[in-house]
């Protein structure tokens, strides 16, 4: 099992994965956080398809964590990260975005840090 996981899955594809992460843990009335700039394939995953779910978004400049962390919502349920970003190479502060995540305190409910690199 991969670096030790309880588990794991394998997809075919990059959107793939990432769909399949998305829709595992959001539903209809949850938030998502995303960066600005991501991957073609992901952007159009997010702007035509998730909030058709009933799945809200923001969106958010990744280079800066504490936009992420004046994005959360109560319903905010994942916090996605795309480092290095696809075109453009920037980079997130991955660690602090994870601390963030684990931290967040305005529910109960868990939030999901979701990272494509």
């Amino acid at each position: 099992v991969l670096e030790g996981a309880k588990s794991s899955l394998l997809f075919s594809s990059g959107m793939n994965s990432i769909t399949g992460a998305l829709l595992s843990v959001l539903k209809a009335g949850d938030h998502a956080i995303f960066p600005h700039c991501v991957y073609g394939g992901t952007s159009e995953l997010v702007h035509n398809y998730l909030n058709n779910f009933g799945i809200e978004t923001t969106f958010v400049d990744s280079t800066n964590i504490e936009e992420y962390e004046n994005a959360l919502r109560p319903n905010t349920r994942v916090m996605y990260a795309e480092s290095p970003a696809n075109p453009t190479m920037r980079l997130t502060d991955l660690k602090r975005l994870a601390e963030l995540s684990q931290n967040q305190t305005i529910t109960n409910k868990r939030t999901y840090t979701i990272v494509d690199n």
